[in-house]
C-alpha cells in the first residue's frame, strides 16, 4: 500500500518540484549544471549509466524496455529529485547503526556524479525507515541536499548527556567524493521529523521559532511579536484559548512569518492579516467546526485547507493565497473519500508539475496559469482519483481510486486534463512519482511486493 515505502519517494519529489519552477527552470534533466558542467554532463550521457532497469509494467506512454534502476541491494533508503541538477540522490546505510552515505546519479542516465563522505549516527538516532532525512532545497537556481542526524552526545552511565541535531549540507553540482559544504549544528534533539524544508528559498524549518538558510548557515529566529496573530484577528480571542497560544511557523516571507495557530492561520509582522480576513466566502468562518491551516508555502503561494462546515458534513476546501496580503487566487471545493483505516493525513502533496503550471493536493489539482481549481473527488459516475503526478507536457495526470475494501488493491488511473476524463489502468501497473523533460520516476518498492529487487526505476517517454 502507499505511504509505507521505505524510499519516501513522495516527499522528496514535493520539494523537487516546487524548487525547479520557483526559478522558471525548464526540464531539469536535461540541464548542463550538474555533474561537474556540460562537457561532464555529455560523456555521461554517452557512456554507461546505472543498473539496468526490470522491465515493470507502467502505462504506455514510457518505454519500460530500458530505462535504469537503484537495486534495493545497494542499501538505499530515502530518496530525493534536485531539480536545477537533474540528480537523483538517496542516502545509503549498510546496517543499523552503519554510517551513512549520501549518493548523486544522474537522473536521466543513472551514471554516477558523486557520494559523500560517511556520516556516523549519534547515540540514540533513529533509523531512517523512522521520518525523513534526505531533503533537497534550492537557493536560486542551486540544489542543495540535506542530510538530518538528530541524537545524543555524551551520555555516560551517570551523565543523561545533551540533544543534538546536525545538518550535513551538499551542494548537488558537486563531482567525486568529499566532506559536505558544511555541517550545521543546532541544539535539541527531535528526530528527523521534526523538521521541516522550505522547498524553494534553501531554508530548514526548526522546532520552534527558527529557520537556517543551508546556503549559509545562518540562523533566523522569528521574535515572538511576530508570531502573534494580528490584534484584529477575528475569532483568536473567542474561544477557550488564544489561536496563536502555541504558534506553528510554516514559512517565512519578505513580508513577515506565516503562522498556523489553532483553527487558524495569519501572516504576522507588520501589516499582518489572519485567515477570517483570507476566507475564501468571507464572513462565513464562524461555526466552532469551522478551521483553515495552511499546508504548503510555494513560490510565493500559501496552499490552505479549510475546513468547513458551510459546504456540508466533511467538505474540504482547497485555497491558494498569495503570500504578501492573503488574496485568494484560486479555490475549489472537493469531497473526500478516505481509504479504510485512513486518515485526513493520508494525502499526497502538494506538489507542482515540472514546468510549475500544475499544482496538486490528493484529489485536488490546480491550474495555476490559468487560476482555476479542479475536483477529482466521487462523483455519481466515478470513484475518487488521488493523483501522484502530472506529465504537463502532454497533459496527462496519473493517480489512483481507492480500494473498494480492506484487502482490496488500489484501481491505477490516468486522467486528461483538458476535460478531466479518467480512464482505469490494468491492475498492477505502477504510477509515476514524478515526469520531467524525457524522463519518469517510479516508486517501486511502495507500490510492489518486495519491489521485484529495486526500489526505484526511472523509464524514457515513448
Amino acid at each position: 500500500m502507499r505511504g509505507t515505502s521505505k524510499t519516501a519517494v513522495a516527499a522528496a519529489v514535493a520539494v523537487a518540484t516546487a524548487a525547479l519552477t520557483a526559478c522558471g527552470g525548464g526540464s531539469g534533466a536535461g540541464s548542463d549544471d550538474a555533474g561537474g558542467g556540460p562537457g561532464q554532463r555529455a560523456d555521461q550521457r554517452a557512456g554507461a549509466g546505472g543498473p539496468e532497469a526490470p522491465e515493470l509494467a507502467v502505462p504506455e506512454e514510457f518505454d519500460n524496455t530500458g530505462g535504469w534502476g537503484v537495486p534495493a541491494s545497494e542499501g538505499a533508503e530515502q530518496f530525493a529529485v534536485a531539480p536545477h541538477a537533474g540528480a537523483l540522490l538517496f542516502a545509503r546505510v549498510t546496517g543499523h547503526g552503519e554510517p551513512v552515505t549520501v549518493h548523486a546519479r544522474d537522473l536521466a542516465t543513472g551514471a554516477p556524479l558523486w557520494q559523500g563522505e560517511p556520516v556516523e549516527r549519534l547515540p540514540g538516532e533513529k533509523p531512517l525507515t523512522e521520518g525523513r532525512a534526505l531533503h533537497v532545497t534550492s537557493k536560486g537556481e542551486e540544489d542543495y541536499a540535506v542530510l538530518l542526524t538528530s541524537g545524543t552526545e555524551g551520555a555516560d552511565g551517570v551523565n543523561k548527556g545533551s540533544g543534538v541535531t546536525r545538518l550535513h549540507v551538499y551542494a548537488v553540482d558537486a563531482s567525486g567524493t568529499g566532506a559536505p559544504e558544511r555541517v550545521i549544528e543546532v541544539p535539541g534533539e527531535t528526530g528527523a521529523g521534526g523538521y521541516r524544508v522550505q522547498p524553494t528559498d534553501g531554508l530548514v524549518y526548526l522546532p520552534g521559532a527558527g529557520a537556517v538558510d543551508v546556503s549559509t548557515g545562518t540562523t533566523r529566529e522569528v521574535p515572538a511579536a511576530e508570531r502573534k496573530a494580528p490584534a484584529d484577528a477575528e475569532g483568536c480571542r473567542a474561544g477557550f484559548s488564544d489561536c496563536d497560544a502555541n504558534p506553528s511557523v510554516m514559512a517565512v516571507t519578505a513580508d513577515g512569518p506565516l503562522v498556523n495557530g489553532a483553527d487558524m492561520f495569519w501572516r504576522g509582522g507588520p501589516g499582518g492579516w489572519s485567515s477570517a480576513d483570507a476566507a475564501v466566502r468571507p464572513g462565513e468562518l464562524t461555526d466552532e467546526h469551522d478551521s483553515a491551516r495552511v499546508l504548503a508555502y510555494l513560490n510565493g503561494r500559501a496552499v490552505v485547507q479549510w475546513e468547513a462546515e458551510w459546504e456540508g458534513p466533511g467538505a474540504n476546501v482547497v485555497s491558494l493565497h498569495d503570500g504578501a496580503d492573503g488574496a485568494v487566487e484560486a479555490s475549489v471545493t472537493c469531497a473526500q473519500e478516505w481509504l479504510p483505516g485512513s486518515t485526513r493525513e493520508d494525502v499526497t502533496g502538494p506538489r507542482l508539475s515540472a514546468d510549475g503550471r500544475y499544482l496538486h493536493l490528493d484529489t485536488v489539482l490546480f491550474d495555476l496559469e490559468r487560476g482555476e481549481g479542479h475536483c477529482f473527488g466521487p462523483t455519481e459516475e466515478r470513484r475518487s482519483v488521488t493523483l501522484t503526478a502530472v506529465d504537463a507536457a502532454r497533459g496527462t495526470a496519473y493517480g489512483f481510486s481507492p480500494p473498494t475494501g480492506h484487502f482490496e488493491p488500489q484501481t491505477p488511473a490516468r486522467v486528461a486534463l483538458a476535460d478531466g476524463a479518467a480512464e482505469a489502468l490494468p491492475e498492477g501497473v505502477l504510477l509515476p512519482e514524478y515526469v520531467d523533460g524525457d524522463v519518469a520516476l517510479f516508486d517501486v518498492d511502495s507500490a510492489t511486493e518486495g519491489g521485484d529487487g529495486f526500489d526505484v526505476v526511472v523509464y524514457a517517454r515513448r
